[in-house]
């Protein structure tokens, strides 16, 4: 009974010490968790965290000590930032490129366009924003990247190099592509070509789109077994639904 009760106070203080180190969030082990706070800032942390979630805070004007504090965050892999006001020119302070990220999670926030991210990046989701393009290169040099979801945006128009000049990711992996419920007509043939030609199994999902279904998106006729499309085509009138 003793030893339970040492091993329980030494537990307890262990958690609280890191509670307090962590200011206005609460800290277990290796991670930090953010909630409701007058804080404009990104938080400063212990150098050790790995994965951040911050939610329901004000982060659409943060400044340089927003990041400082990331930066000294080397260990960090996981970084959640939801329902915070997030705005590009916040989002630009960052300075997310220069991390090791390899999943983020921004959705509902205020996005209106994505920064440069960092090549480390598996997982990445940004639904429920406002976001209206992703531009060439946004995911240029990423090998591990596995998942995208930038569902429930305003997305009209997708760069034809948005993998970059050349594709990057591993032979022969898997990529899920979520881009449903936007406001995208179609989506660049030469994208799935190179992902086609990496034998990467894609799973792209187009549904709740006005898709044109005329020459632009005559590749879905050329599909490999290994490519999955969600969707149906809005025009013209003899393909809807199709």
């Amino acid at each position: 009974m003793r030893k339970f009760l040492v091993f329980f106070l030494v537990n307890y203080m262990h958690v609280e010490v890191s509670a307090e180190n962590c200011g206005t969030c609460k800290c277990l082990n290796n991670a930090a968790k953010c909630f409701l706070s007058n804080d404009k800032e990104f938080p400063s942390l212990p150098v050790k965290i790995e994965d951040i979630y911050i939610q329901e805070r004000d982060l659409s004007r943060m400044g340089t000590k927003s990041n400082r504090n990331l930066k000294k965050l080397r260990n960090l892999k996981k970084l959640t930032i939801v329902s915070s006001s997030l705005t590009f020119h916040s989002l630009e302070r960052l300075s997310l490129k220069t991390t090791r990220l390899e999943e983020i999670n921004f959705s509902k926030n205020r996005l209106q366009k994505l920064t440069a991210l960092p090549i480390t990046l598996k997982k990445f989701q940004v639904k429920q924003n406002a976001v209206n393009n992703l531009q060439s290169g946004l995911f240029g040099g990423m090998k591990n990247l596995s998942s995208v979801d930038v569902s429930e945006n305003k997305l009209d128009y997708i760069s034809e190099d948005l993998f970059g000049s050349r594709i990057s990711i591993r032979r022969g992996s898997k990529l899920d592509l979520d881009l449903s419920q936007n406001l995208l007509t179609f989506f660049p043939a030469s994208i799935i070509n190179q992902l086609q030609q990496l034998s990467i199994k894609l799973i792209l999902d187009l549904s709740e789109n006005p898709i044109n279904c005329e020459c632009s998106m005559s590749w879905v006729a050329k599909l490999s077994p290994r490519t999955t499309i969600k969707g149906s085509c809005n025009t013209p009138m003899k393909y809807l639904g199709n």
